[in-house]
Protein backbone atom coordinates (compact mmCIF):
# COMPACT_ATOMS: atom_id res chain seq x y z
CA UNK A 1 0.00 0.00 0.00
CA UNK A 2 1.41 3.50 -1.15
CA UNK A 3 2.12 5.88 1.56
CA UNK A 4 -0.85 8.02 2.25
CA UNK A 5 -3.22 5.93 0.71
CA UNK A 6 -6.81 4.75 2.62
CA UNK A 7 -7.39 1.26 3.37
CA UNK A 8 -9.73 -0.54 1.83
CA UNK A 9 -12.61 -0.99 3.98
CA UNK A 10 -13.81 -4.40 5.50
CA UNK A 11 -16.66 -6.35 7.28
CA UNK A 12 -20.25 -4.92 6.62
CA UNK A 13 -21.37 -2.82 3.37
CA UNK A 14 -22.13 0.46 4.52
CA UNK A 15 -26.08 1.52 4.71
CA UNK A 16 -27.11 4.55 6.04
CA UNK A 17 -28.46 5.12 9.72
CA UNK A 18 -31.85 2.97 10.28
CA UNK A 19 -31.39 0.59 6.93
CA UNK A 20 -32.23 -2.52 9.13
CA UNK A 21 -35.18 -0.92 10.10
CA UNK A 22 -36.15 0.63 7.11
CA UNK A 23 -36.19 -3.25 5.86
CA UNK A 24 -38.20 -4.42 8.55
CA UNK A 25 -40.97 -2.05 7.71
CA UNK A 26 -40.96 -2.65 4.23
CA UNK A 27 -41.20 -6.91 5.10
CA UNK A 28 -44.02 -6.36 7.40
CA UNK A 29 -45.99 -4.38 4.47
CA UNK A 30 -45.11 -7.02 1.98
CA UNK A 31 -45.96 -9.98 3.99
CA UNK A 32 -48.84 -8.89 5.33
CA UNK A 33 -50.01 -7.60 1.81
CA UNK A 34 -48.99 -10.67 0.07
CA UNK A 35 -48.04 -13.68 2.11
CA UNK A 36 -44.92 -15.28 2.87
CA UNK A 37 -45.14 -17.03 -0.91
CA UNK A 38 -45.76 -14.10 -3.06
CA UNK A 39 -43.15 -12.02 -1.35
CA UNK A 40 -40.10 -11.22 -2.54
CA UNK A 41 -36.68 -10.00 -1.04
CA UNK A 42 -36.10 -7.81 -3.95
CA UNK A 43 -39.38 -6.03 -3.95
CA UNK A 44 -38.73 -5.57 -0.50
CA UNK A 45 -35.76 -3.97 -0.87
CA UNK A 46 -37.38 -1.21 -3.40
CA UNK A 47 -40.05 -0.51 -1.01
CA UNK A 48 -37.23 0.13 1.62
CA UNK A 49 -35.26 2.30 -1.02
CA UNK A 50 -32.42 0.17 0.02
CA UNK A 51 -30.13 -2.42 -2.63
CA UNK A 52 -31.07 -5.73 -2.60
CA UNK A 53 -27.76 -7.09 -1.25
CA UNK A 54 -28.19 -5.28 1.88
CA UNK A 55 -31.41 -7.34 2.39
CA UNK A 56 -29.32 -10.14 2.42
CA UNK A 57 -26.66 -8.76 4.30
CA UNK A 58 -28.74 -7.75 6.99
CA UNK A 59 -31.17 -10.67 7.47
CA UNK A 60 -29.09 -13.93 5.38
CA UNK A 61 -32.65 -14.57 3.23
CA UNK A 62 -36.43 -14.80 3.31
CA UNK A 63 -36.93 -17.21 5.97
CA UNK A 64 -34.31 -15.51 8.53
CA UNK A 65 -36.20 -11.61 7.27
CA UNK A 66 -39.77 -13.74 7.82
CA UNK A 67 -38.63 -14.41 11.35
CA UNK A 68 -37.25 -10.83 12.25
CA UNK A 69 -40.44 -9.41 10.68
CA UNK A 70 -42.97 -10.81 12.25
CA UNK A 71 -41.66 -11.03 15.45
CA UNK A 72 -44.21 -9.12 17.89
CA UNK A 73 -42.02 -7.93 21.21
CA UNK A 74 -44.42 -5.45 22.78
CA UNK A 75 -47.60 -8.36 22.41
CA UNK A 76 -44.73 -10.47 24.43
CA UNK A 77 -43.81 -8.26 27.19
CA UNK A 78 -47.19 -7.02 27.61
CA UNK A 79 -48.41 -10.93 28.21
CA UNK A 80 -45.10 -11.34 30.44
CA UNK A 81 -46.55 -8.01 32.84
CA UNK A 82 -50.33 -9.90 32.34
CA UNK A 83 -49.36 -12.60 33.70
CA UNK A 84 -47.68 -12.06 36.97
CA UNK A 85 -50.65 -10.72 38.92
CA UNK A 86 -48.67 -11.34 42.16
CA UNK A 87 -46.40 -8.07 41.09
CA UNK A 88 -48.71 -6.15 40.63
CA UNK A 89 -51.07 -6.62 43.24
CA UNK A 90 -53.92 -8.56 40.67
CA UNK A 91 -55.93 -11.46 42.00
CA UNK A 92 -55.77 -14.49 39.97
CA UNK A 93 -59.11 -14.60 39.49
CA UNK A 94 -58.65 -11.47 37.81
CA UNK A 95 -55.75 -12.34 35.65
CA UNK A 96 -58.13 -12.82 32.65
CA UNK A 97 -59.24 -8.91 32.57
CA UNK A 98 -55.70 -7.99 33.03
CA UNK A 99 -54.68 -9.77 29.58
CA UNK A 100 -57.01 -7.93 27.61
CA UNK A 101 -56.91 -4.62 29.46
CA UNK A 102 -52.93 -4.58 28.86
CA UNK A 103 -53.36 -5.75 25.23
CA UNK A 104 -55.77 -3.09 24.74
CA UNK A 105 -53.37 -0.37 24.95
CA UNK A 106 -51.40 -2.04 22.22
CA UNK A 107 -54.10 -2.51 19.46
CA UNK A 108 -54.27 1.11 18.46
CA UNK A 109 -50.59 0.42 17.02
CA UNK A 110 -50.53 0.23 12.96
CA UNK A 111 -47.65 -1.84 13.15
CA UNK A 112 -49.14 -4.48 15.13
CA UNK A 113 -52.04 -5.19 13.27
CA UNK A 114 -49.74 -5.08 9.69
CA UNK A 115 -47.82 -7.77 11.59
CA UNK A 116 -50.46 -10.18 12.68
CA UNK A 117 -51.81 -9.80 9.35
CA UNK A 118 -48.68 -11.19 7.59
CA UNK A 119 -48.52 -13.62 10.62
CA UNK A 120 -51.86 -14.96 9.99
CA UNK A 121 -51.76 -15.09 6.28
CA UNK A 122 -48.55 -16.48 5.63
CA UNK A 123 -49.71 -18.96 7.98
CA UNK A 124 -52.36 -20.44 5.60
CA UNK A 125 -50.59 -20.69 3.28
CA UNK A 126 -47.05 -21.84 3.85
CA UNK A 127 -45.87 -23.97 6.56
CA UNK A 128 -43.10 -22.08 7.50
CA UNK A 129 -45.05 -19.40 8.83
CA UNK A 130 -47.25 -21.65 10.92
CA UNK A 131 -44.56 -23.10 12.58
CA UNK A 132 -44.04 -19.43 13.70
CA UNK A 133 -47.20 -18.86 15.16
CA UNK A 134 -47.16 -22.35 16.76
CA UNK A 135 -44.01 -21.97 18.22
CA UNK A 136 -45.06 -18.05 19.37
CA UNK A 137 -48.06 -19.57 20.97
CA UNK A 138 -45.77 -22.63 22.64
CA UNK A 139 -43.10 -20.35 23.58
CA UNK A 140 -44.45 -17.19 24.38
CA UNK A 141 -47.79 -18.09 25.88
CA UNK A 142 -46.83 -21.51 27.50
CA UNK A 143 -43.96 -20.52 28.71
CA UNK A 144 -45.41 -17.73 31.04
CA UNK A 145 -48.79 -19.52 31.33
CA UNK A 146 -48.34 -23.03 30.80
CA UNK A 147 -46.64 -23.81 34.32
CA UNK A 148 -49.17 -21.64 36.23
CA UNK A 149 -52.05 -23.27 35.23
CA UNK A 150 -53.95 -26.06 37.29
CA UNK A 151 -54.12 -29.59 35.43
CA UNK A 152 -55.61 -31.45 34.13
CA UNK A 153 -55.95 -29.58 30.61
CA UNK A 154 -52.94 -27.37 30.99
CA UNK A 155 -52.17 -27.53 26.90
CA UNK A 156 -56.51 -27.10 26.01
CA UNK A 157 -56.25 -23.76 28.13
CA UNK A 158 -53.24 -22.49 26.60
CA UNK A 159 -54.36 -23.09 23.21
CA UNK A 160 -57.97 -21.80 24.28
CA UNK A 161 -56.30 -18.28 25.68
CA UNK A 162 -54.85 -17.98 22.43
CA UNK A 163 -57.33 -18.66 20.06
CA UNK A 164 -59.34 -15.59 21.98
CA UNK A 165 -56.68 -13.61 22.63
CA UNK A 166 -55.73 -13.81 18.49
CA UNK A 167 -59.56 -13.82 17.11
CA UNK A 168 -60.17 -11.08 19.22
CA UNK A 169 -57.34 -9.00 18.03
CA UNK A 170 -57.73 -9.84 14.33
CA UNK A 171 -61.83 -8.93 15.08
CA UNK A 172 -61.25 -5.66 16.33
CA UNK A 173 -58.17 -4.09 14.77
CA UNK A 174 -57.87 -6.14 11.11
CA UNK A 175 -61.11 -6.92 9.84
CA UNK A 176 -62.88 -4.26 12.24
CA UNK A 177 -65.61 -6.61 12.92
CA UNK A 178 -69.00 -4.38 14.63
CA UNK A 179 -69.25 -3.72 17.27
CA UNK A 180 -65.94 -5.26 18.42
CA UNK A 181 -64.03 -2.55 16.89
CA UNK A 182 -65.40 0.66 18.18
CA UNK A 183 -66.03 -1.11 21.78
CA UNK A 184 -65.04 0.74 24.76
CA UNK A 185 -61.95 -0.76 26.69
CA UNK A 186 -64.21 -1.09 29.57
CA UNK A 187 -67.23 -2.54 27.69
CA UNK A 188 -65.05 -5.08 25.98
CA UNK A 189 -62.89 -6.38 29.17
CA UNK A 190 -66.57 -6.72 31.57
CA UNK A 191 -67.40 -9.17 28.11
CA UNK A 192 -64.62 -10.85 26.94
CA UNK A 193 -62.51 -11.46 30.55
CA UNK A 194 -64.63 -13.42 32.42
CA UNK A 195 -64.46 -16.29 29.30
CA UNK A 196 -60.47 -15.75 29.49
CA UNK A 197 -60.56 -16.46 33.01
CA UNK A 198 -63.38 -19.32 32.48
CA UNK A 199 -60.27 -20.78 30.25
CA UNK A 200 -57.49 -20.20 32.87
CA UNK A 201 -59.20 -21.41 36.46
CA UNK A 202 -62.32 -22.96 35.86
CA UNK A 203 -63.32 -26.84 34.44
CA UNK A 204 -63.42 -27.43 31.54
CA UNK A 205 -64.61 -30.56 31.14
CA UNK A 206 -67.96 -30.77 33.40
CA UNK A 207 -70.33 -33.62 32.93
CA UNK A 208 -73.52 -34.40 33.92
CA UNK A 209 -72.06 -35.77 37.01
CA UNK A 210 -69.60 -33.07 38.00
CA UNK A 211 -70.64 -30.28 35.91
CA UNK A 212 -68.92 -26.84 35.64
CA UNK A 213 -68.97 -23.52 37.42
CA UNK A 214 -72.50 -22.11 36.47
CA UNK A 215 -73.39 -25.85 34.65
CA UNK A 216 -76.26 -26.07 37.17
CA UNK A 217 -79.63 -26.71 35.81
CA UNK A 218 -82.21 -23.98 36.89
CA UNK A 219 -85.71 -23.01 35.81
CA UNK A 220 -86.12 -22.14 31.95
CA UNK A 221 -87.06 -18.79 31.41
CA UNK A 222 -91.01 -18.75 29.53
CA UNK A 223 -91.14 -16.87 26.62
CA UNK A 224 -90.98 -13.03 26.73
CA UNK A 225 -89.72 -13.91 30.20
CA UNK A 226 -86.68 -11.39 31.43
CA UNK A 227 -83.62 -13.54 31.30
CA UNK A 228 -81.93 -11.38 34.02
CA UNK A 229 -84.73 -13.27 36.33
CA UNK A 230 -83.48 -16.68 36.20
CA UNK A 231 -80.43 -16.69 38.36
CA UNK A 232 -78.70 -13.74 36.80
CA UNK A 233 -78.07 -16.04 33.78
CA UNK A 234 -76.39 -12.96 31.44
CA UNK A 235 -74.97 -10.79 34.00
CA UNK A 236 -72.10 -9.68 31.73
CA UNK A 237 -74.87 -7.72 28.99
CA UNK A 238 -75.51 -5.22 31.09
CA UNK A 239 -72.29 -4.95 32.92
CA UNK A 240 -70.63 -4.58 29.71
CA UNK A 241 -72.92 -1.83 28.56
CA UNK A 242 -74.90 -4.23 25.73
CA UNK A 243 -77.93 -3.45 27.37
CA UNK A 244 -80.25 -1.26 29.62
CA UNK A 245 -82.52 -3.59 29.86
CA UNK A 246 -81.99 -6.92 30.14
CA UNK A 247 -82.36 -9.52 27.88
CA UNK A 248 -85.38 -11.51 26.46
CA UNK A 249 -86.44 -14.56 25.41
CA UNK A 250 -88.83 -15.32 22.85
CA UNK A 251 -89.43 -17.40 19.68
CA UNK A 252 -88.01 -16.94 16.69
CA UNK A 253 -89.55 -15.03 13.42
CA UNK A 254 -88.97 -14.98 10.13
CA UNK A 255 -88.35 -11.12 10.22
CA UNK A 256 -84.83 -12.06 12.31
CA UNK A 257 -83.58 -14.22 9.54
CA UNK A 258 -82.03 -10.67 7.60
CA UNK A 259 -79.85 -9.80 10.85
CA UNK A 260 -78.75 -13.04 11.49
CA UNK A 261 -77.71 -13.80 8.57
CA UNK A 262 -75.69 -10.86 8.00
CA UNK A 263 -73.63 -11.20 11.54
CA UNK A 264 -73.35 -15.01 11.49
CA UNK A 265 -70.12 -15.63 9.20
CA UNK A 266 -68.62 -12.91 11.62
CA UNK A 267 -69.74 -14.52 14.86
CA UNK A 268 -67.51 -17.61 13.86
CA UNK A 269 -64.60 -15.20 12.83
CA UNK A 270 -65.29 -15.23 9.56
CA UNK A 271 -65.48 -18.89 8.48
CA UNK A 272 -68.64 -19.57 6.09
CA UNK A 273 -71.21 -20.80 8.81
CA UNK A 274 -74.12 -18.82 6.56
CA UNK A 275 -75.07 -21.82 3.80
CA UNK A 276 -76.17 -24.22 7.06
CA UNK A 277 -78.38 -22.01 7.98
CA UNK A 278 -81.35 -21.48 5.27
CA UNK A 279 -84.76 -19.10 6.17
CA UNK A 280 -86.84 -22.41 5.59
CA UNK A 281 -85.91 -22.36 9.48
CA UNK A 282 -87.35 -18.84 10.33
CA UNK A 283 -90.35 -19.91 8.58
CA UNK A 284 -91.38 -23.55 9.28
CA UNK A 285 -90.15 -23.87 12.58
CA UNK A 286 -90.38 -21.01 15.07
CA UNK A 287 -92.66 -22.71 17.40
CA UNK A 288 -89.51 -24.96 18.71
CA UNK A 289 -86.82 -22.25 18.12
CA UNK A 290 -85.47 -19.51 20.19
CA UNK A 291 -83.54 -16.00 20.26
CA UNK A 292 -82.33 -13.80 22.86
CA UNK A 293 -83.26 -10.54 22.38
CA UNK A 294 -81.86 -7.17 24.14
CA UNK A 295 -82.40 -3.29 22.69
CA UNK A 296 -83.86 -4.92 19.78
CA UNK A 297 -80.90 -7.03 18.62
CA UNK A 298 -80.50 -10.90 18.90
CA UNK A 299 -77.60 -11.80 20.85
CA UNK A 300 -78.05 -15.63 20.30
CA UNK A 301 -80.47 -18.01 18.71
CA UNK A 302 -81.52 -21.45 18.64
CA UNK A 303 -83.50 -23.49 15.88
CA UNK A 304 -84.60 -26.54 17.04
CA UNK A 305 -87.65 -29.12 16.19
CA UNK A 306 -89.28 -32.06 16.86
CA UNK A 307 -88.65 -35.03 14.90
CA UNK A 308 -91.08 -36.17 11.89
CA UNK A 309 -90.53 -39.59 11.75
CA UNK A 310 -89.00 -40.13 15.04
CA UNK A 311 -91.70 -40.24 17.88
CA UNK A 312 -89.85 -38.59 21.20
CA UNK A 313 -87.21 -37.25 19.42
CA UNK A 314 -86.42 -34.13 19.08
CA UNK A 315 -83.53 -32.04 17.19
CA UNK A 316 -81.01 -28.94 17.83
CA UNK A 317 -79.93 -28.06 14.40
CA UNK A 318 -78.01 -24.88 14.71
CA UNK A 319 -76.99 -22.24 17.88
CA UNK A 320 -75.37 -19.31 17.55
CA UNK A 321 -74.52 -16.67 20.15
CA UNK A 322 -72.60 -13.38 19.55
CA UNK A 323 -68.53 -13.64 20.38
CA UNK A 324 -69.58 -10.54 22.94
CA UNK A 325 -71.90 -12.43 25.11
CA UNK A 326 -70.39 -15.63 25.04
CA UNK A 327 -69.51 -17.07 28.74
CA UNK A 328 -72.08 -15.55 30.56
CA UNK A 329 -75.18 -18.30 30.20
CA UNK A 330 -76.36 -17.47 27.14
CA UNK A 331 -76.12 -20.46 25.08
CA UNK A 332 -77.25 -22.80 28.01
CA UNK A 333 -80.67 -21.01 28.55
CA UNK A 334 -81.72 -21.53 24.77
CA UNK A 335 -80.79 -25.32 25.43
CA UNK A 336 -82.98 -25.57 28.56
CA UNK A 337 -85.99 -23.77 27.33
CA UNK A 338 -85.68 -25.97 24.19
CA UNK A 339 -85.61 -29.52 26.61
CA UNK A 340 -88.50 -27.79 28.55
CA UNK A 341 -90.82 -27.79 25.13
CA UNK A 342 -89.75 -30.99 24.12
CA UNK A 343 -90.69 -32.45 27.35
CA UNK A 344 -93.74 -31.17 27.07
CA UNK A 345 -94.30 -31.86 23.63
CA UNK A 346 -93.59 -35.73 24.20
CA UNK A 347 -89.53 -35.73 23.48
CA UNK A 348 -87.68 -37.99 25.54
CA UNK A 349 -83.94 -37.23 23.76
CA UNK A 350 -82.79 -34.57 22.39
CA UNK A 351 -80.41 -34.89 19.03
CA UNK A 352 -77.40 -33.19 18.08
CA UNK A 353 -73.92 -32.87 16.15
CA UNK A 354 -70.72 -30.93 15.94
CA UNK A 355 -67.32 -31.14 14.02
CA UNK A 356 -64.68 -33.23 15.79
CA UNK A 357 -62.08 -30.26 15.71
CA UNK A 358 -64.73 -28.54 17.45
CA UNK A 359 -63.43 -29.15 21.14
CA UNK A 360 -65.30 -26.11 22.80
CA UNK A 361 -68.50 -27.14 21.63
CA UNK A 362 -67.91 -30.78 22.54
CA UNK A 363 -67.15 -29.62 26.02
CA UNK A 364 -70.48 -27.59 26.48
CA UNK A 365 -72.41 -30.52 25.45
CA UNK A 366 -70.91 -32.81 27.98
CA UNK A 367 -71.26 -30.51 30.48
CA UNK A 368 -75.47 -29.77 29.52
CA UNK A 369 -75.24 -33.36 30.22
CA UNK A 370 -75.22 -34.93 26.53
CA UNK A 371 -73.56 -38.14 25.84
CA UNK A 372 -71.30 -38.94 23.26
CA UNK A 373 -72.92 -42.41 20.49
CA UNK A 374 -70.05 -44.55 19.88
CA UNK A 375 -68.90 -43.93 16.06
CA UNK A 376 -66.44 -46.01 13.87
CA UNK A 377 -63.31 -44.58 15.00
CA UNK A 378 -62.54 -42.12 17.60
CA UNK A 379 -60.28 -38.68 17.46
CA UNK A 380 -58.44 -37.49 20.59
CA UNK A 381 -60.40 -39.87 22.61
CA UNK A 382 -63.93 -39.06 21.70
CA UNK A 383 -65.97 -41.08 18.92
CA UNK A 384 -66.43 -39.93 15.29
CA UNK A 385 -68.71 -41.03 12.76
CA UNK A 386 -66.77 -41.02 9.50
CA UNK A 387 -68.29 -39.32 6.47
CA UNK A 388 -71.62 -39.01 8.52
CA UNK A 389 -72.73 -35.47 6.06
CA UNK A 390 -71.08 -37.47 3.63
CA UNK A 391 -67.28 -37.45 2.15
CA UNK A 392 -65.27 -35.87 4.28
CA UNK A 393 -67.60 -34.62 6.79
CA UNK A 394 -67.45 -36.47 10.21
CA UNK A 395 -69.22 -35.55 12.79
CA UNK A 396 -69.32 -36.30 16.74
CA UNK A 397 -72.99 -37.14 18.04
CA UNK A 398 -74.91 -36.55 20.78
CA UNK A 399 -78.09 -37.71 22.70
CA UNK A 400 -79.42 -36.13 25.99
CA UNK A 401 -82.43 -38.00 27.72
CA UNK A 402 -84.88 -35.54 29.11
CA UNK A 403 -87.27 -37.20 31.44
CA UNK A 404 -90.59 -38.91 29.99
CA UNK A 405 -93.20 -37.44 27.68
CA UNK A 406 -95.32 -34.44 29.30
CA UNK A 407 -92.32 -33.61 32.07
CA UNK A 408 -91.08 -30.51 32.41
CA UNK A 409 -87.92 -29.71 33.44
CA UNK A 410 -87.71 -27.74 36.99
Amino acid sequence: MREGQTPARRGRRPGRSGTREAILRAARRSFSERGYDSASLREIATQAEVDPALVHHYFRGKAALFQAAMRMPDLENALTQALQPEAGGVPPRQVGERILRMLATLWSDRELPRTLAGLMRSAATNERAAAMLREFLGQVVLARLGRDLPEPDRDLRVALVGSQVFGLLVARTLIKIEPIASMPVDELVAAVGPTLQRYLTADLRGSAENPSPGARETRPPADGEPCRAVTNEVPGLRNAGRTRRGCMLRELREEDYPAIIRVLDGWWGGRQMSHHLQRLFFQHFTDTSFAVEADGRVLAFLVGFLSQSRPGEAYIHFVGVDPAVRGQGVGRTLYQRFFALAADRGATEVHCITAPVNKGSIAFHRAMGFRLVPGDTEVDGVPVHTDYDGPGGPRVVFVKEIGRPGATLP
